[in-house]
């Protein structure tokens, strides 16, 4: 069949609505080959147009509908199974690891704290040690102490700790003599700005030392003392 214009469609139309479909008179009379051609046209592209248009939505609703089921059904299935494959493996994983970090940790910290505790009771003991030199830790205080001041110098050694020999001038020091610094905000207030962690001094048979332990102090102090005998 032979394309009609819609130049031709119109002038069917107009024919048609003028003449009740007999024909109609002057210079846009059309023959009745015309009507019937366009009508076979229309009719045709009608049904050309309604088939295709019918048999493209059936075949888009039959592949988007089968297609939408496949993909929910797919996605559904595969992502409840992947979730409960992540959420099982993810447990068993998180469990596990969490038992075995517990129990490294615990480990760790059982034995680091074991180990923490066993070095510091050695360097307390090496400190007390070094701290009462010739008095034993069976000594006994035979004195309430005296009360003194000890000034220290600024010859401190460079390796840590660091000490001096110091000399006590109120206060006759025996190879019994202990001798500890007293607490005092000046004394503290210094070490700090010095970044002295701690000071102590030791009596070898009558011959003070002061160990400062972090830091030295940088200037010459007077530190409070009491002495006091021990056997």
């Amino acid at each position: 069949m032979s394309e009609i214009s819609l130049e031709t469609l119109a002038l069917a139309k107009k024919y048609t609505d003028e003449s009740g479909g007999g024909g109609g008179t002057g210079g846009d009379k059309v023959s009745q080959k015309t009507l019937n051609a366009a009508k076979e046209y229309a009719d045709g592209k009608d049904a050309e147009n309604l088939n295709a248009a019918k048999s493209y939505a059936d075949d888009q609703d039959t592949t988007n509908l089968a297609s939408a089921k496949s993909y929910a059904d797919q996605k559904d299935a595969t992502n409840l199974q992947s979730a409960k494959t992540y959420a099982d493996q993810k447990d068993a994983t998180n469990l596990s690891s969490a038992k075995t970090y517990a129990d490294q940790k615990d480990a760790t910290n059982l034995e680091s704290a074991k180990s923490y505790a066993d070095t510091q009771d050695a360097a307390t003991l090496e400190a007390a040690k070094d701290y009462t030199d010739n008095a034993t830790l069976n000594s006994y205080i035979v004195s309430e102490g005296t009360e003194g001041t000890i000034t220290i110098g600024t010859g401190w050694s460079d390796t840590d700790p660091h000490t001096i020999t110091v000399t006590a001038q109120d206060y006759t020091i025996t190879s019994k003599t202990m001798v500890s610094i007293l607490p005092h905000a000046g004394t503290i207030i210094k070490m700090r700005e010095d970044g002295v962690q701690t000071m102590y001094i030791t009596n070898n048979n009558g011959t003070l030392t002061a160990y400062a332990i972090g830091n030295k102090p940088t200037a010459e102090m007077t530190v409070p003392v009491l002495y006091t005998e021990v056997e």
